[in-house]
């Protein structure tokens, strides 16, 4: 079995952990929030919530 990384400290591992939150939420567009980032979509929900309230 191959592995895609390979981490020799956990240091180095919770870095990419970090790398991929980063990504996933403020750089990934998701086609089923309207091409948002999920950090998008969480601001535009926080403002439309705010004008209903």
């Amino acid at each position: 079995m191959a592995f895609r990384f390979i981490f020799h400290t956990t240091r180095e591992l919770e870095a990419e952990i970090q790398r991929y939150i980063q990504w996933y939420n403020y750089e990934r567009i998701h086609l089923a929030i309207g091409y948002f980032t999920p950090a998008e979509m969480e601001i535009k929900l926080k403002g439309f919530l705010k004008n209903v309230a």
